[in-house]
């Protein structure tokens, strides 16, 4: 089952319900390169949200940063 933030958290507004419910999500390097990609296309992003899935099979949502660090924000739990 999926853990989610509480609904007043300001985490809520980091990603959309719609997202988690989606069949696939990126791995962890499709996610960086994703992410790469759209700090090239735009300088002014200060960071890009993603949530990934990890080889564990846990779903994380993960902040990039444009120097390509990257920060865990919230772990959902295992995927079904």
């Amino acid at each position: 089952m999926l853990r989610l933030p509480q609904q007043n958290s300001p985490l809520r507004k980091l990603f959309s319900i719609d997202d988690l419910l989606a069949d696939r999500f990126p791995t962890f390097r499709e996610a960086k390169l994703s992410a790469q990609k759209m700090f090239k296309s735009d300088p002014a992003i200060k960071a890009v949200n993603i949530i990934l899935q990890r080889a564990n099979g846990e779903i994380w949502l993960v902040k990039f940063g444009p120097k390509s660090g990257w920060k865990k924000i919230w772990n959902f739990g295992k995927n079904k």
